[in-house]
């Protein structure tokens, strides 16, 4: 079973986590990464990955510093 949960959906940032039971995605980036830390219970660990659907800021500002913490991007 596929979950999916939105964690910030607005002009200032979006962020939605995607989970089918082992694989944990995030499909966008739009907040600053310590606030991505803390809306995952300040853990990145399991993430797999992270799609990036346009690169405007409220969908894309961690991208970089999510790649930097080892998370694959597609984009």
């Amino acid at each position: 079973m596929i979950s999916f949960t939105p964690l910030a959906s607005s002009s200032r940032g979006n962020l939605y986590l995607v989970e089918s039971g082992k694989t944990r995605l995030l499909l966008e980036a739009g907040l600053p990464l310590p606030e991505i830390r803390r809306r995952l219970d300040f853990t990145l660990s399991g993430i797999a990955g992270v799609c990036v659907t346009h690169s405007h800021a409220d969908h894309s500002k961690s991208a970089a510093a999510l790649m930097v913490a080892g998370i694959d991007l597609w984009t």
